[in-house]
């Protein structure tokens, strides 16, 4: 066989499911809700630790990987989104910047 012709479908799911916003106290996700479209991975800049701190914006950078099928070639600037972030891509890529407002600052001391 000399080569075969595959016809692979833009993806369309532009709303990224399973990045939550970042708050303070929470445990950060290191994946995206797999779609029958893409799978994808999570990274926050800065680092959190175990957890998000207060009073910190984070940024998260995802990176898809379309599934067999389908292709990112097509995609337009921007089509991308994240519930609670200004999100932003360039056409034809799956590697999205999300930019979270900052957490919640931490609670007053009860001087006690």
């Amino acid at each position: 066989m000399v080569g075969a012709c595959v016809s692979l479908n833009t993806c369309t799911l532009a709303a990224i499911p399973g990045v939550t916003a970042p708050v303070r106290g929470a445990i950060p996700k290191t994946t995206i809700t797999e779609t029958s479209q893409y799978t994808g991975t999570i990274a926050r800049s800065p680092v959190p630790g175990a957890s998000f701190a207060a009073s910190t914006i984070y940024t998260a950078t995802i990176t898809l990987t379309p599934k067999a099928g389908f292709t990112l070639f097509g995609v337009g600037t921007n089509f991308f989104t994240v519930a609670g972030a200004t999100a932003t891509n360039a056409a034809d890529s799956g590697v999205i910047t999300a930019v979270f407002p900052a957490t919640g600052t931490p609670p007053a001391s009860s001087g006690g």
